[in-house]
């Protein structure tokens, strides 16, 4: 019997593996408690570089790695990527010169541009550097093929973010703000009436955020939950909604050449789940096919949901989630509730 190779972990290191243990032939099974690319992986800059290797070993590993990227798109087709260059300027001086220096002995093809040259590779710089390096080859994470920014973005311009606070939450969550280490962290909770909710959270201080989330559950007649003890039941899905005047078998025929598995009527509307890396996708397909979308996005679908069925409880629940969401460190709040309409209407 021809065992499988089990690989724990599916972030960029346990799928590389996976990939280039599969294209030679051999039996792989990936095991991730959360999915493809939702630890650091998912949250990560993404930079692609060679830029800072203090070693000449070190260097050519990371150089490797970006002719390795090179050789995944050309098996794979188009990924995640954007190979437009880098320019970087952190340091000044003495400090920049050394660091010139140390790319020039490693022979790296970098080179120094000054600021009109900055200022034209990159316009929206509000104020260029006097001087930064250029290197042409580096490339990075593509925010249009990423469906966890994408889905950010798009709840925050629905929510009337300014493009500053949008432009700043991306930031934090893929670790660009100098100065600041910003962490994940889920936090796991019961609402008014044994509902289940998991709050996702961005913080640079944990011990703030946990006893925020905490004090927000016990406040207002909720519990802070172990970790595990709500989150089997709820999977990373992508779900979208289009208007229910569009007919069904329309639907279908985009929604599922373009990758979604399950297609079901929810009151007035047509809810779709597919797959999260495939969302956006889908949401494109049913457009071009001329059908309203009226939401689209990846988060987290419980497998067991509780039917709220009085108006004083839905109004607990409501006001424990507004609370949550009101938390500057609060990115998601996600429940297994399900509350009719009529019910929203009379606490509304």
């Amino acid at each position: 019997m021809n065992h499988p190779i089990v690989i724990v972990g599916a972030g960029i290191v346990g799928a590389s593996i996976a990939w280039n243990l599969a294209r030679r032939g051999k039996p792989v099974l990936i095991l991730d408690q959360t999915g493809i690319g939702k630890g650091a992986t998912g949250r990560s800059f993404g930079w692609i570089n060679a830029n800072f290797a203090e070693t000449p070993a070190y260097f050519a590993l990371r150089s490797a790695a970006i002719d390795a990227h090179h050789e995944m798109e050309a098996a794979l087709g188009p990924v995640a990527t954007r190979w437009t260059g880098c320019l970087w300027w952190e340091d000044e001086g003495a400090s920049f010169d050394a660091h010139v220096a140390e790319l020039a002995a490693f022979g790296y093809e970098a080179q120094v541009v000054a600021r009109p040259e900055i200022a034209r590779m990159a316009p929206a710089l509000a104020t260029p550097p006097d001087q930064a390096i250029h290197v042409a080859r580096e490339g990075g994470a593509d925010l249009s093929s990423n469906a966890t920014l994408r889905t950010v973005i798009q709840k925050a311009k629905a929510g009337q973010m300014t493009n500053d606070a949008i432009d700043r939450a991306v930031k934090r969550g893929s670790g660009d703000v100098q100065g600041e280490n910003y962490e994940s962290i889920t936090y796991e909770g019961y609402a008014p009436g044994g509902v289940a909710m998991m709050v996702d959270t961005l913080t640079n201080n944990r011990n703030r955020t946990g006893a925020d989330v905490r004090n927000i559950f016990s406040k207002l007649g909720g519990a802070m939950a172990e970790p595990g003890a709500v989150g089997w039941q709820f999977s990373r899905r992508g779900v979208i909604y289009v208007a229910g005047v569009a007919p069904e078998d329309e639907i279908m025929m985009a929604a599922l050449e373009a990758g979604a598995d399950d297609i079901s009527r929810d009151g007035e509307s047509w809810r779709i789940l597919s797959e999260p890396n495939v969302v956006y996708e889908v949401k494109t397909a049913l457009e071009a096919a001329g059908i309203e979308v009226l939401s689209a996005e990846s988060t987290m679908v419980s497998s067991n949901t509780i039917a709220v069925t009085d108006a004083d409880t839905a109004a607990k629940i409501i006001r424990v989630v507004e609370a949550l969401e009101e938390n500057d460190d609060v990115q998601d709040v996600y429940a297994n509730f399900d509350i009719s309409d009529e019910i929203m209407e009379s606490i509304s």
